[in-house]
Order: C-alpha cells, then sequence, then structure tokens
C-alpha cells in the first residue's frame, strides 16, 4: 500500500512481505522571489510494512526547473537537504527527487516550492484546527477565500507534518484555499539546519519569518498553537468562542467574523 506521505514508492522483484520499498519524503517549501531555500528529504526503506529503517548515506539528486541538478547524501537519520534556486515569478514550482540504489532499485518523488509575492502580508493557518467536516468546513473555507483577497496564506501543521500530499488533499476536500502545507515542528519531526533543534516550539516559526518577512499573522482554534504564534512574533487570530489570555490576539466569535485587522494594529514587516 502506497503510504499517504509525499512519496513515489517502487517496488522490487521481490516477493510480497520481503524488504524492497522506498520511500521518500519531503514537505513543502515556501520562499520570496529568488535567492536560495532549503529542501529537506528523508529516505527510508521498508523492510515490513510497520518496519522503516532509515537509509543513511545514500545519494539522492534534486531537479528544479532550469536550476541545475544538485545531490545530497542523507546522513545518519536518512536526512538530506540541499539549497535550491527560487524564481523570479511567484507560483507553484516543482522539484523532483531520485534515488537508486546499488542493486538498481529507484524511487522517485516530488517535492512542491511555492514562491510567495513581496508586496502582499502572509498569513499563517493553523491546519489542525480547521474544521475540515461537511458540516463545518464550508464558513472556514469562505473565511479564507475572503482573507485571501488581502493576505496570502500557508498552513502549518504537526499531525500532517511528514504527509503534505494528504494535507493537499484535505484542503481539496473541504473545498479550502490551496497553499503551503508546512511543518511546525512541536514534536521535532523535520529538522531544516541548526535553527530548528533548540527547545522552542516557536522555533520553526521563527526560522520561517526569515525566509518570510511578510508574515505576520497566524490563524487558530487553539490556543496553544495561538501562544506558539504569539512567541514566534506573529498576531494570533483565534476563531470560537473560547477565552485566552494570549497576548495582542484579536478574537473572533465564529469564521464568518474572521477578517484580517488592520495593518497598524499588525506586526511591523519589512
Amino acid at each position: 500500500m502506497i503510504p499517504r506521505w509525499l512519496a513515489v514508492t517502487m517496488l522490487s522483484t521481490a516477493a510480497a512481505g520481503c524488504s524492497g520499498e522506498y520511500i521518500l519524503t519531503a514537505p513543502d517549501v515556501a520562499a520570496m522571489p529568488g535567492g536560495t531555500a532549503p529542501l529537506v528529504v528523508r529516505l527510508q526503506r521498508r523492510e515490513f510494512w510497520f518496519y522503516t529503517p532509515v537509509e543513511p548515506d545514500a545519494p539522492i539528486t534534486f531537479g528544479f526547473a532550469e536550476d541545475a541538478v544538485r545531490c545530497g547524501r542523507t546522513g545518519p537519520d536518512g536526512y538530506t537537504s540541499v539549497a535550491v534556486g527560487v524564481p523570479e515569478r511567484p507560483g507553484r514550482y516543482r522539484v523532483s527527487l531520485h534515488y537508486q540504489d546499488r542493486q538498481g532499485e529507484t524511487a522517485s518523488g516530488r517535492a512542491d516550492v511555492f514562491v510567495l509575492s513581496p508586496d502582499r502580508p502572509i498569513v499563517a493557518v493553523d491546519l489542525d484546527s480547521l474544521p475540515t467536516g461537511r458540516s463545518g468546513s464550508g464558513a472556514a473555507a469562505a473565511a479564507l477565500i475572503r482573507m485571501q483577497r488581502r493576505a496570502q496564506l500557508v498552513y502549518v501543521t504537526e499531525e500532517r507534518a511528514g504527509e503534505p500530499v494528504a494535507g493537499h488533499a484535505l484542503l481539496t476536500g473541504a473545498g479550502l484555499p490551496d497553499a503551503a502545507v508546512l511543518p511546525w515542528t512541536r514534536r521535532r519531526w523535520w529538522k531544516v539546519g541548526p535553527w530548528w533543534r533548540g527547545d522552542s516550539t516557536a522555533e520553526p516559526l521563527v526560522a520561517l519569518q526569515e525566509r518570510l518577512p511578510r508574515l505576520v499573522a497566524g490563524v487558530t482554534t487553539d490556543t496553544g498553537a495561538a501562544e506558539t504564534f504569539y512567541r514566534a512574533g506573529l498576531k494570533p487570530l483565534i476563531v470560537g468562542r473560547t477565552s485566552s489570555g494570549v497576548a495582542s490576539a484579536e478574537h473572533f466569535a465564529s469564521w464568518a467574523d474572521l477578517a484580517l485587522p488592520p495593518p497598524t494594529t499588525m506586526p511591523s514587516a519589512p
């Protein structure tokens, strides 16, 4: 069975139940035009359905648009990363991933790079707190579509940190606007450089702000997520009839009431 992770697996010629299935996993990347952005990949091998050891010291090739093909070698934890050149025009771009072992078995996959505009503010949306059932997703979808008229969206997720394909499918199924699905690492699932290895749950957002200086606010229904947004310097926008002591948070009784506050009340952005 193909996992829900962002992976394309190639089965070996061995009989079912034996080893031979590689898993390439890569989260989305959000970046500003020009420059470079880090792209992280993890390689595992499925020995059995419940046992997927990492593959260390494996060369992974990255191909991105007209950028030169890059290669990274996985470390002891199965991760590798390279810096890819970011196009000058905002849009969604695809990076192809490829691995071939010494026996000739291969695995191919992809990662998506979302290039955002430097002229519009960016809002992070807590994907894990969104209503995705038929009864509640319509109001949330309408609210986020309205917000897109003034701002760009990115989604942050803990529950689907390693499976952005499932995250995008969830958005599509719920009628929510599609955008980059990015991990925020409360459980330290992904690591993108040494700045992600500290103890603070706000550090992934701080690192994201270094790449997205127009990131100014975060939408959630969860008080804990709102606190994380606040510690990262974002303005928390909390939806739902709940009270919280999160400093600078703005509360909205329902998704129908959600709106991006005036720029004068938002954190300053370059």
